[in-house]
């Protein structure tokens, strides 16, 4: 499914030629081949390597097969674009990244939110240092319950697995050095096939500590990041690409709290106009991230230079998740 994101961004960079797609179920394989004119289908991922040699792979498959496949590919001399999370391990994970040392190819997660246009501007900012210190980070991750995805029910994080990289590579980005210093889970029974529906998850960084929250129960869901600063904090909305500063404007202190709620009205109120706008332009699309981070990849394998998500970025990733759910069995 995620297929049909990733291919009209690979043709939107200059060059670019999709020459195969692979899926061990035919009819999806074809269906996908139909609607986007690609010339070759393959039930087998080795004949796909033997006959195009392709450039470039997209592992899209589910996280349990990632590590398999993305070898294979490697092997057969070919760069790497895995979905999110990297592997099922960090065992697997690191297979894969001194398969990718060996062979001299470059391997690249998709993080897409990293690359999101309401991210990309929180990021200037703490560039910028209009925020000062980063003092605190949160990520707080929900999930729409309806949304049901069948192949979650083969990993062993269920549903958690697919959605909890999200806020997780979003808090190290903005906190790299945190360490996670603690955990508390809680299952609640409102989502099946989970090793818990409720986290909260502490990470210490050198200056401030950070949040990580994973909680399938309320509805409807919701999905923001917060980053605190010395300076100047911040508030990004992810399900409605929104992005809120909070600043002390030194007003007197009856006109600076009604001001403070006219303010953040205006900000939320200019920043839904501006994401409806490039809605309707046709600027802003399905998975705004994504695209930014295939081209980038693309062109750190063109001109040189790092791909903007390291297979040792993607690892920390997995890491964390892993030891959140060691440490949910360890507490019941």
């Amino acid at each position: 499914m995620i297929a049909r994101a990733h291919v009209p961004y690979i043709r939107s960079y200059p060059g670019a030629t999709v020459v195969g797609v692979c899926d061990n179920n035919p009819e999806q394989a074809e269906a996908l081949a139909r609607q986007f004119d690609i010339p070759q289908v393959y039930h087998e991922p080795m004949a796909l390597l033997r006959d195009q040699q392709p450039d470039v792979v997209h592992i899209l498959t589910p996280p349990q097969t990632h590590a398999e496949l993305a070898i294979a590919a490697m092997e057969a001399g070919a760069h790497v674009l895995v979905e999110k999370p990297l592997a099922a391990s960090p065992e697997e994970a690191d297979r894969m990244i001194m398969t990718a040392q060996r062979k001299g190819v470059q391997l690249c997660v998709d993080h897409n939110r990293l690359f999101d246009p309401v991210m990309l501007q929180a990021k200037q900012m703490v560039a910028r240092g209009e925020l000062g210190d980063i003092v605190g980070v949160e990520a707080f991750q929900g999930y729409v319950r309806s949304d049901g995805k069948e192949w979650v029910s083969g990993l062993s994080g269920g549903v958690l697995q697919n959605i909890a990289p999200h806020p997780i590579s979003l808090l190290l980005a903005f906190m790299p050095e945190a360490k996670l210093v603690s955990v508390a889970t809680k299952q609640t029974g409102l989502a099946a096939g989970t090793p818990f529906e409720e986290a909260r998850v502490i990470f210490e960084g050198d200056r401030g500590l950070g949040l990580l929250t994973l909680s399938l129960g309320p509805q409807p869901y919701l999905n923001y990041l917060t980053v605190y600063g010395s300076n100047a904090s911040l508030q990004v909305n992810l399900n409605n690409n929104t992005l809120i500063v909070y600043k002390d404007r030194r007003l007197p202190k009856l006109l600076a709290k009604s001001w403070f709620n006219i303010d953040q009205c205006l900000q939320l109120l200019g920043s839904t106009l501006k994401t409806s706008l490039q809605v309707l332009t046709g600027k802003l699309r399905f998975y705004p991230g994504m695209g930014h981070l295939i081209h980038r990849y693309y062109a750190s394998l063109e001109h040189g230079g790092s791909p903007p998500v390291t297979a040792a970025e993607g690892r920390a990733v997995v890491e964390v998740f892993d030891r959140i759910c060691q440490e949910a069995k360890v507490g019941r």
